[in-house]
């Protein structure tokens, strides 16, 4: 979130640097400057979350050190295929 001054907590990253294989998955479409897909907003009454983290963030994964990060999930189309 843009309001937190750390991604995650140190114990966690000292735990997790110590794993033999990390497998993530990104939970979020990532783009920006792009809407969110409208037929996200509709859904539901349009009252669905739309997780997005900017291209800027990327480096975050590498950081944690995952060996596999899955794309598939239920954010992935929040910003549209482009996203």
């Amino acid at each position: 979130m843009p309001y937190q001054n750390q991604y995650i907590s140190s114990n966690l990253f000292a735990y997790m640097r110590v794993l033999d294989l990390r497998v993530g998955t990104l939970e979020c479409a990532i783009g920006t400057d792009l809407p969110p897909a409208h037929e996200k907003l509709k859904e539901n009454g349009g009252n669905n979350n739309v997780c997005i983290a900017s291209g800027g963030n990327f480096f975050r994964i590498k950081e944690l050190g995952f060996n596999i990060m899955s794309l598939g999930n239920n954010h992935s189309l929040d910003l549209g295929e482009e996203g």
